[in-house]
């Protein structure tokens, strides 16, 4: 088998749900395993600096990765097949893909190393870095999201207007319980929904506002990212991060 990374935007802020979602993954590929489909979960790898998590698979194709992926509800943008590299051997000597899938590797690694240095470099008193209990390391000037401030961001983009949502004292069921989503879902999860709320489609059961169930909301949610409809609503990342703060403080 074949090894993969699948990357996905994780906040810095939202980084202690890592482990679950490293849970839920192994278990999706022990899943597929028995039931035929040979697949790994290896490990996961977050990069503070980026806010980029890569989850490592074994695997005999990028398809049962994405669907690993899909089954612990991890809402990966990218697979790229992960190379073992002979040091030795030139760049120029592997194929064009290879190339671009060597760049990711080299990435990963060159961040990794960046990672052990500054906690090196905490422990003795030098940096500018915090080392946390997981061993990250967090700028002190990273972006900090701010729940109340992602409450007014809520408002006024009409969140209320369609969903149900108790710390906002919102009670729509034009589409799903966010109640619901962020109890069912990790935070990576619910940013991309609401940048690319297309990349995933709820499916709706027999209550309204309900989800997991068999038929797709009628509803289209307007995407909140670079592909807004227009430029006034479009989030930029401290007002992403901040609603995404508000959504999942109740945990």
């Amino acid at each position: 088998m074949a090894s993969y990374l699948a990357e996905l935007y994780l906040s810095r802020t939202n980084s202690d749900g890592l482990r679950e979602t490293a849970v839920r993954a192994r278990s999706a590929a022990d899943d597929m395993t028995h039931e035929g489909t040979p697949i790994r979960y290896l490990r996961a790898i977050f990069l503070g600096d980026d806010e980029t998590c890569f989850h490592l698979y074994e695997a005999g194709s990028e398809e049962s990765v994405r669907e690993a992926s899909r089954r612990a509800a991890i809402p990966v943008e990218r697979v790229t097949e992960a190379l073992d590299v002979d040091l030795e051997a030139p760049v120029e000597a592997l194929h064009a893909a290879d190339r671009r899938t060597l760049v990711v590797v080299y990435r990963v690694a060159m961040v990794m190393s960046a990672i052990v240095f500054g906690l090196l470099a905490s422990g003795c008193g030098g940096g500018n870095a915090d080392s946390t209990a997981s061993g990250s390391i967090v700028e002190k000037n990273a972006l900090v999201a701010d729940p109340e401030q992602g409450k007014e961001v809520f408002l006024t983009a009409g969140c209320g207007t369609c969903h149900t949502f108790k710390d906002a004292g919102t009670t729509k069921e034009v589409g799903p319980n966010l109640d619901l989503v962020v109890d069912t879902y990790d935070d990576a999860f619910v940013k991309k929904s609401i940048e690319d709320p297309a990349a995933y489609i709820e499916k709706v059961g027999p209550e309204p506002g309900s989800i997991g169930g068999d038929q797709p909301y009628h509803a289209t949610m307007p995407s909140f990212g670079s592909n807004a409809d227009t430029p006034d609503q479009q989030l930029d990342q401290q007002e992403l991060a901040d609603v995404v703060a508000f959504l999942t403080q109740g945990r």
